[in-house]
């Protein structure tokens, strides 16, 4: 019904991405076709200072970076009804304005290529965008927009559906507007922009290298140590996001080492077992600074055990894997390919696409929730079980990770839109107050699923009456559930009980621990912790085992044994039914 053209966004490769799909997916919902970006933009040498993080220009044309003929097959595939160049032509000379408008667009990319101040042509093309389409606020929820979108079909002026685009050619903002847009507050429409995004196909060159450095990485370059038979070291590429852009910017505010913490608490439980971790590091790291990288992973994980062994003093805790940190430089260079930096460049946000082509295909994926890199990777990798994903928790000053998991689906909520206005800092949250709510139910994404090690705000919790009549030494103080005995959000408890010795306790093996941690991790988003409550007949008995370690708490591989003296039982010992009674107190008193 009509055309609808994208402009390349002032902002990083992985906020132009948001934009493009955002746009594409739009403009399926209203009929329009869709014109793509003529270029890419970059910064260029500036490796995320402070001083020029948001210095941007054009770089390189659209079609050298993506690969053209997958691309717009992909998208095609998708539903998208997208202008070639061919078709282009034919719409320009058959129409003035057309013309008119594409001739500026080509003298204005022609200037933006050669560094030059333009003459944009998107101010036009935003003003021609339908009324209906229009939103003060920047924001559209997927639901609104399919509202409008039918309004505006009945109107007389919008026309009907055609083989080709006619009517206005119109832009939905200009090269500054990104990057919350479109709300994707219906299943399908999360969907759609998970599918737009995987057809954005990188060029040949770029999906060549990052194979060539995964490859490198996962054949052992220069292994640092040999670790014991039977336990293979684990590797996963990291994004790591602690540059100066973020940590140094007054609106972002990153606390860099709460971040650095939480990084490690995420390797050291993706580890396991696993005495070596080998990091392949994504971003824009040279060596110092992955030396310097490697450092305070190494102190941050010291910092951990040293908390760990203040927490539960009688018990060993974990043994930190030794760390191998490598950097893309570094593999292309040892597969001898030298001449690779001449595709991107010197442009910054180039070798970023490098970077997340890696981070989509790595067996292993760490990654930061208030980067939108981090969150196209992870949107890029949904639905593939046999890849592992996990995010840092942790958020910067003006809440960008609740932001992109609402916008996209990662975040359970019954109305994405008033939680978005909820989350929004700043001049965001006075723009957004006037958005309307969107209420259309969950939408669940089977990526979003992602657990938090961060230890949360505990709820307040009140002790009914009943369990101080039944059982009024059953307390524990703090909670045996909660974040300060465990470390982590236990959202799944485990119970059972063993009384007068009667009973056998499964320790379950590593193995099963480490894989149960990987898929609570990864997959279900929901994080357990098993309790077994037991007499001292019991206690003793499980002592005796080769699983227990010693504690005020007891640990049996999976279980953590809680031993409950007499006075914690209702149930008197003289009694010859205690042992069974007892037992079914903790089960009770458990819900």
């Amino acid at each position: 019904r009509s055309g609808r053209a994208i402009p390349a966004v002032f902002k990083g490769v992985s906020n132009q991405r948001l934009r493009i799909i955002q746009d594409i997916v739009a403009a399926k919902i209203v009929g329009a076709a869709v014109v793509l970006p003529r270029y890419v933009v970059s910064r260029r040498e500036c490796h995320y200072r402070a001083d020029c993080f948001q210095d941007y220009g054009a770089s390189l044309p659209f079609w050298d970076v993506f690969d053209r003929n997958a691309t717009l097959s992909g998208l095609r595939a998708a539903g998208i009804c997208v202008l070639d160049d061919s078709q282009i032509a034919e719409l320009r000379r058959g129409d003035a304005e057309i013309e008119t408008w594409f001739g500026r667009l080509d003298a204005y990319v022609q200037c933006a290529l050669q560094g030059a101040s333009c003459d944009s042509p998107w101010k036009t093309a935003d003003e021609k965008r339908p009324e209906q389409l229009k939103a003060p606020t920047g924001l559209l929820a997927a639901s609104q927009l399919q509202a409008k979108s039918a309004q505006l079909s009945r109107s007389p002026a919008w026309g009907p559906r055609r083989a080709k685009p006619s009517g206005p050619l119109w832009a939905w903002g200009n090269e500054g507007a990104c990057c919350t847009m479109l709300i994707a507050d219906t299943a399908a429409v999360a969907a759609e922009l998970t599918a737009v995004s995987r057809a954005l196909v990188s060029a040949l060159q770029i999906r060549t290298l990052a194979q060539t450095a995964l490859s490198m990485f996962n054949t052992g370059l220069e292994p640092v140590g040999t670790p014991p038979a039977g336990k293979a070291p684990l590797s996963l590429a990291l994004h790591w996001r602690g540059d100066p852009d973020f940590a140094q910017h007054p609106v972002h505010a990153l606390d860099l080492v709460k971040y650095t913490l939480e990084t490690a608490a995420v390797l050291r439980n993706l580890t396991g077992d696993a005495p070596l971790l080998r990091i392949l590091v994504l971003g824009d790291l040279d060596t110092r600074q992955l030396v310097a990288l490697h450092a305070k992973l190494s102190a941050a994980m010291a910092t951990l055990r040293d908390r760990e062994r203040k927490l539960h003093p009688r018990v060993t805790p974990p043994t930190s894997p030794t760390l191998e940190l490598h950097s893309k430089e570094a593999l292309l260079s040892a597969a001898k390919v030298s001449d690779w930096r001449a595709f991107f460049r010197n442009f910054d946000d180039l070798f970023g696409l490098l970077d997340m082509e890696i981070g989509v295909i790595a067996p292993g994926f760490v990654g930061t929730p208030f980067s939108s890199f981090s969150v196209v990777i992870s949107q890029l990798r949904a639905g593939q079980p046999h890849l592992l994903t996990a995010r840092v928790p942790v958020d910067v000053a003006d809440r960008l990770a609740p932001t992109f998991a609402l916008q996209l689906g990662l975040q359970h909520s019954a109305d994405r839109c008033a939680a978005l206005k909820e989350v929004a800092t700043g001049r965001t949250a006075k723009r957004w107050s006037s958005f309307d709510n969107c209420p259309r139910g969950t939408v669940t994404r089977e990526w979003a699923h992602t657990f938090s090690l961060a230890p949360p705000r505990e709820r307040a919790r009140v002790r009914p009456a009943t369990c101080d009549k039944l059982a009024p030494g059953f307390t524990f103080d703090p909670p045996l559930d909660s974040v300060e005995r465990l470390g982590y959000e236990c959202h799944l408890a485990v119970v059972t009980s063993i009384f007068g010795g009667y009973d056998k306790l499964d320790p379950y093996s590593q193995r099963f621990q480490t894989d149960l941690l990987r898929l609570e991790l990864t997959k279900v988003g929901l994080r357990s912790c098993w309790f077994a409550f037991a007499d001292a007949v019991s206690v003793r008995k499980l002592k005796s085992g080769k699983h227990a370690a010693g504690c005020h708490t007891l640990a049996y591989g999976q279980w953590t044994v809680v031993n409950l003296p007499d006075a914690a039982l209702p149930h008197p010992q003289r009694d010859p039914n205690a042992a069974i009674l007892n037992s079914r107190v903790p089960k009770m008193l458990s819900h």
